[in-house]
């Protein structure tokens, strides 16, 4: 390979490098990432080829004439080394660099008495200096807390943090991409709204100046989905933050990043193969694998994923319950609430069903498994089973002991929805401002709408299973701990 033939390997910016001189800026532009330069560390070592290398110094280790260092750049990381012999002013230079900086290296590729690709350093330029305290890469930071009060500094210093979070974005990128392969568009709708039509669930809210009048944080965007459903739009989708001012935990934060996703003509079936589908392409496109190893074990999202009856889900025999079917009033949930120390006062039986689900239920399911039909009590926008009508046509997905997505086919009788929600909000005693019944998706149903099914998905949960987090604020950027 000729030196013109590596120009494929740089990666050119042109951006504006105020105070810089003109010579430094082309050096930039022409820098080699340097995962392509260990690639192709063997044509620059054959060729005597000098490279330009730009990263943060991450580890500083002086050793008299000699001075071994780490540099990192957005693809990775490699060893630098400075020498009396190979380096003009060395001494001069190497009292002036400190752990942190940014800095341009140019130099020779060679290998180390113990084997590793390096760059022998022939000029350094410092782009920009440190004054903050910068912790050794090699202990990292300890502290959970402070990782996540300072993000900047927890994945300048922690690689595997890094590129957890660079495969998370290409994560997210792929999901979009392979819906809109699928003939799925994406619409934004609104995150503020006049109306809160989401039952018992506590909204954030703000006091709107122009409106003169409360205005709320969405929960979903379910309503306006399917609004473009019953528009003719067949396949649509939003992937956007939503909001429930309520206590977090573990798997629970106020904000959290939802895929919505509706198709007309479709039913929970459908929708079940198409997330099965979707998550495995984007997983395996993003993270390299299928298989992640957790705390709870391995866990393969390659193999057909499993599906369990909801009736027939196994409650240990307390108090004689067995399975979910005999469960079938609010005095056996209280009861069986009580003997588990959970708290379900003030819920409605579908509410109650459903925490008992979370606390039970959620942490046996290991592998990817859709749970199916579950009570039509805790399932308002649901169609029925045709054959039975106690059981919803709904799944609910979990893997790693969570529960990250939500699917079902939609109930389109707006009489019917209706009445379900009135009954909600009469067992809930939900205040008119934020009563289900009043909300725009009855009205819309009027107008006529397709048989249709969705999916909702929780990214941060999903990405908690493959990224083997104990705690949702470890999948988000920037946490509001």
């Amino acid at each position: 390979m000729r030196k013109e033939d590596l120009e494929n390997i740089f990666n050119p910016s042109y951006e504006s490098y105020e105070g810089y001189s003109e010579e430094l800026k082309e050096k930039l532009r022409n820098r080699v990432a340097i995962k392509n330069y260990l690639e192709n560390f063997g044509q620059f070592r054959r060729d005597k080829i000098e490279a330009t290398i730009v990263g943060r110094l991450v580890r500083l280790r002086r050793m008299g004439k000699i001075t071994f260092s780490r540099l990192a750049d957005e693809s990775g990381e490699i060893q630098i080394v400075l020498d009396e012999e190979n380096f003009q002013n060395y001494a001069d230079h190497i009292r002036k660099f400190v752990l942190g900086d940014l800095i341009l290296t140019e130099g020779d590729a060679f290998i180390t008495n113990t084997g590793e690709k390096s760059l022998r350093c022939k000029r350094v330029a410092r782009l920009a200096s440190c004054s903050a305290l910068f912790p050794d890469k090699y202990h990292g930071i300890k502290d959970t807390y402070a990782r996540r009060r300072d993000m900047v500094l927890e994945l300048i210093a922690n690689r595997e943090t890094f590129e957890f979070f660079r495969k998370a974005s290409i994560f997210i990128s792929m999901l979009r991409m392979e819906l809109f392969r699928r003939g799925f568009l994406e619409f934004q709708t609104p995150i503020l709204r006049r109306k809160f039509c989401a039952g018992a669930a506590r909204p954030f809210f703000t006091e709107h100046n122009a409106w003169d009048r409360r205005a709320y944080l969405r929960l979903t965007s379910e309503i306006e989905l399917k609004q473009l459903l019953i528009a003719g739009y067949e396949k649509v989708f939003e992937l956007g933050k939503s909001f429930r001012n309520e206590g977090s935990d573990r798997i629970h934060n106020p904000e959290f990043t939802l895929l919505e996703i509706y198709e007309a003509y479709a039913d929970y079936k459908d929708m079940m193969a198409l997330v099965e589908e979707l998550v495995r392409n984007a997983i395996l496109a993003s993270f390299g694998t299928l298989k992640f190893e957790t705390k709870k074990g391995e866990i393969d999202f390659s193999k057909p994923w499993k599906v369990v009856e909801a009736r027939e889900l196994c409650f240990s025999g307390i108090y004689g319950v067995t399975n979910l079917a005999e469960v079938d009033n609010m005095e056996k949930v209280e009861r069986l609430a009580e003997a588990l120390e959970i708290d379900v006062k003030g819920l409605s039986y579908g509410q109650a069903i459903s925490k008992l689900l979370e606390v039970i239920i959620q942490p046996q399911i290991i592998q990817p498994t859709f749970v199916v039909h579950l009570p039509i009590q805790m399932s308002p926008f649901a169609k029925s089973k045709p054959n039975d009508h106690r059981w919803a046509e709904r799944a609910w997905l979990f893997a790693g002991g969570i529960f990250f997505a939500d699917i079902y086919s939609d109930l389109t009788d707006s009489s019917e929805l209706l009445n379900r929600l009135k009954r909600q909000d009469e067992e809930l005693g939900v205040k008119s401002d934020t009563s289900h019944t009043e909300n725009d998706l009855v009205s819309a149903l009027r107008y006529g709408a397709p048989p249709s099914a969705g999916i909702g998905l929780s990214i941060e949960r999903l990405l908690m299973i493959i990224g083997n987090k104990s705690h949702v604020l470890d999948t988000i950027l920037f946490p509001n701990s």
